[in-house]
């Protein structure tokens, strides 16, 4: 699709406004699991309407939120325009929601409100200078407040007591909607597997987050409020995974909380070891926090058949990741896609948390460190 052009002060995109952007040499958007989102779009300066592409100007293009079959486009604001390098520009511009930073909320008394709830007070304290419209699938309850004059944004998500903070959520921008989402994307039955669809995986070098085993340990109380810590004989429970790292990585864990329903009555070992297994399943104590970089391959035929990524998989999606080689299968969350504009279709996705420690550890066990 082509990237479209509107003057710095419009708020209506439902027209071609200053007129289409069909010289771009390339369009990518970004967008990351409730943070960045912005474009970025190579231009030649002979371009039409070149003259035209100014700090604040407006770009609507489509992002990988799809409706009906049909691109959705979303405005991106100019804030940088780099110089002229072999006759072409690189234009960056951020998402119409950064534009919440500028808008103050008033205080807000705290008290006890649902979510919806404290989205209708923020709005209400913003005044009549916000242009989005909040909702959300939240339910919960919970003391909300703002105790200082703060930029909307910031109170949605990004400072202690924040919206996200209280209530958690995701967000989903779609100017001029703001979604706050239970959880954003679905599982859709999406397989990566190394080898076949995934070409390739970043590494990075800290695996310092990585944990193989737990120790752990309750604290047992007597009639006379004397304190006695049990522990197990067996000292540590390893992860069904501790043997893929070179060294063992094991944490203290307190799992007195955990029998809070007991009374007062002696927490015994049985007891604490089937604490201590479920801890590990339930945390997946070993699995390695994935961080993959996927980069597609052309659709084949047979085993090694890629389908469309735009049809399949969407920001917050949980997807399965399998390295077979290494007996590792876990469910993971897509944090960031680049949506190629021009191509309409993702250039890549990122599976996981951003510390990229399942990479690492392969990287170590095919090297040997």
């Amino acid at each position: 699709m082509t990237p479209i052009l509107y003057e710095p002060n419009t708020t209506s995109f439902n027209n071609n406004g200053v007129g289409l952007l069909t010289d771009v040499l390339s369009c990518y958007v970004t967008e990351e699991l409730n943070g960045l989102f912005e474009l970025s779009m190579t231009y030649p300066v002979h371009g039409i309407h070149y003259e035209s592409i100014l700090t604040d100007a407006i770009i609507t293009a489509p992002t990988e939120e799809f409706s009906y079959g049909f691109p959705y486009f979303q405005p991106f604001r100019i804030y940088r325009i780099s110089e002229p390098i072999n006759g072409v520009v690189t234009v960056n511009a951020q998402h119409y929601s950064y534009m919440l930073n500028y808008i103050p909320v008033l205080p807000i008394p705290t008290a006890s409100m649902t979510a919806s709830d404290a989205l209708t007070a923020i709005k209400a304290a913003a005044g009549e200078n916000c242009p989005f419209n909040f909702s959300t699938d939240i339910t919960t309850t919970a003391n909300f407040g703002v105790k200082v004059p703060t930029p909307m944004r910031s109170i949605l998500g990004g400072v202690e007591g924040s919206f996200l903070d209280v209530y958690g959520g995701q967000f989903e921008w779609s100017y001029p909607y703001v979604y706050i989402r239970k959880r954003r994307g679905e599982d859709r039955g999406f397989r990566i597997e190394y080898g076949h669809n995934m070409t390739n995986f970043l590494r990075d070098s800290s695996t310092e987050s990585i944990v193989t085993g737990i120790c752990p340990y309750a604290r047992n109380t007597d009639e006379n409020g004397n304190e006695t810590i049990l522990t197990l004989p067996e000292k540590v429970i390893e992860s069904q995974y501790a043997s893929l790292f070179p060294f063992k990585r094991t944490v203290c864990v307190d799992l007195t909380e955990k029998f809070s329903d007991k009374s007062g009555a002696a927490i015994t070992e049985e007891e604490l070891r089937t604490a201590a297994n479920t801890y590990i399943t339930s945390n997946a104590v070993g699995v390695p926090k994935v961080s993959i970089n996927v980069s597609f391959v052309e659709t084949r035929t047979g085993k090694d058949m890629m389908l469309d990524y735009s049809n399949v998989v969407h920001l917050g999606d949980t997807v399965t990741v399998n390295f077979e080689k290494y007996n590792i299968m876990t469910q993971e969350k897509v944090v960031k896609t680049v949506f190629n504009v021009l191509t309409e279709r993702f250039e890549s996705v990122t599976i996981g948390s951003q510390t990229q420690d399942l990479a690492n550890t392969i990287y170590n066990i095919q090297t040997g460190r």
